[in-house]
C-alpha cells in the first residue's frame, strides 16, 4: 500500500491523499480504535472540528482538530460536510464553512462513519452486547478504575470526559455529554438524568440518575408531575429516595393522599398543580379549568386530608407526601439495580 501511495503521489497529490485517509481509518479500525479515536482522525485528517451525532441513544461527542473533546455543536451549518446513515440515526459533520475539495472533507466524513460502524456495530441495529457491557462498567460501583477505563476507551471517552448518565427504566444506561443532549435521548421517556461530572464519577451520575427517576411520574391526570427529572433540581429529595427503606410504612399524609385519590379522581391533579403555581388562578391555567372550580377543588381537598393545600406550609406539606408516595410506587414496581 506504502508502495502504491507513493507512485501514486508522484502522478496525482490529491489521489494519494485520498488513499493515505483511506488506510488511516482501515488501519483504526484493525486496531479495534474506540469511537473517540476514529472521531479525533476525522478531525485531525480535515484540520476542523468533527462532530458525531448519534440518535441511537449512544454517546455524541465534538473533538477539535487538536485532540480536544467538546459537547456537539449547539446549532449544526446544513452546509457544513457530512456523512450520515440511511436510517439518519448516526452522522458526521466537519465544521468546515467553506468546504474545498482539495480537503477531502467528504471523504474523510465516509470513512470515518465506516470506522464507527466498526467499532459500536451497525447503527441501525440494537446495540451490539460488548458496548453495553461497557456502559454498565463505566456506571459499575464496584468496578476496578483499569476495568472502568478501558471501558471508556472502548466508548471513545477518556475518565477526564466530562458526563451525565441517564435512567429510563427497562432500558441500558445512556451517556451524555452535557444535561441538553441528555433531555434529547431521553426524549418523551420517564427518566432520571445524573449529575453532569468526570466519567471516572459516572457510577455517581447513575446513582442520582435513577435516584431522580423514582420522582417522575407519568405526567397524566392519575400520575401528575414531571416525567424527567434532574438530580441537580431534586436537592434533599435524592437523600429522601436514598434512604427510605422500601416496604417501610409511609407516612400518614400519603396514605391519606392515597386513600382520597382512589374516589377522588380529580385530586392528584388538583394537588400537583396548586403546590407548584404560585396562586388558585395559576393552577386553573395549567390544569385548564375555570378557577372557581379550581377553588372549590382546593376547598374539598383541604378538608379531605386536613390541611390548608393553598397555603405556603400546606404546598410544602403536598409536594412532600406527593414525593414520597412516588418514591414508595418506584420502589415496589422498579427497585434500584444492583
Amino acid at each position: 500500500m506504502r508502495d502504491l501511495t507513493a507512485r501514486i503521489t508522484a502522478l496525482a497529490p490529491e489521489a494519494a491523499d485520498a488513499l493515505k485517509a483511506i488506510a488511516y481509518f482501515d488501519e483504526l479500525s484493525q486496531h479495534g480504535a474506540g469511537v473517540r479515536s476514529v472521531v479525533r482522525a476525522a478531525a485531525a485528517l480535515s484540520g476542523v472540528p468533527a462532530n458525531l451525532i448519534d440518535r441511537t441513544g449512544g454517546v455524541s461527542m465534538r473533538v477539535t482538530a487538536d485532540g480536544t473533546s467538546m459537547p456537539v455543536a449547539e446549532s449544526v451549518d446544513p452546509s457544513w460536510p457530512r456523512a450520515v446513515t440511511e436510517d439518519g440515526a448516526v452522522e458526521i459533520v466537519l465544521e468546515r464553512s467553506a468546504p474545498n475539495e482539495a480537503h477531502l472533507d467528504a471523504l474523510v466524513a465516509e470513512r470515518a462513519l465506516l470506522a464507527i460502524a466498526t467499532a459500536i456495530g451497525r447503527p441501525d441495529e440494537a446495540r451490539p452486547r460488548d458496548e453495553n457491557l461497557a456502559l454498565r462498567t463505566v456506571v459499575d460501583a464496584k468496578a476496578t478504575p483499569k476495568l472502568r477505563h478501558q471501558a471508556l476507551e472502548r466508548l471513545g471517552l477518556t475518565p477526564e470526559t466530562e458526563v451525565c448518565v441517564v435512567a429510563v427504566r427497562g432500558a441500558a444506561p445512556v451517556l451524555a455529554i452535557a444535561l441538553a443532549e441528555a433531555r434529547e435521548k431521553a426524549g418523551s421517556r420517564r427518566a432520571g438524568i445524573g449529575q453532569v461530572l468526570p466519567a471516572d464519577e459516572a457510577p455517581l451520575s447513575w446513582k442520582r440518575a435513577w435516584s431522580a427517576l423514582a420522582l417522575t411520574s407519568e405526567g397524566t391526570r392519575a400520575d401528575p408531575g414531571d416525567r424527567i427529572v434532574l438530580a441537580d433540581d431534586a436537592g434533599a429529595l435524592l437523600w429522601l429516595v436514598e434512604h427510605l427503606s422500601p416496604g417501610a410504612e409511609l407516612p400518614d399524609d400519603v396514605t391519606s393522599v392515597t386513600t382520597h385519590a382512589a374516589s377522588a379522581p380529580w385530586l392528584l391533579e388538583t394537588l400537583e398543580a396548586i403546590s407548584t403555581n404560585d396562586s388558585v388562578r395559576d393552577a386553573a391555567a395549567a390544569l385548564g379549568l375555570h378557577h372557581s372550580t379550581v377553588q372549590e377543588r382546593s376547598a374539598r381537598a383541604s378538608r379531605l386530608l386536613g390541611w390548608d393545600i393553598t397555603d405556603q406550609r400546606g404546598k410544602h406539606r403536598t409536594q412532600l407526601a406527593l414525593a414520597i408516595r412516588r418514591i414508595g410506587n418506584a420502589q415496589r414496581t422498579n427497585p434500584a439495580p444492583q
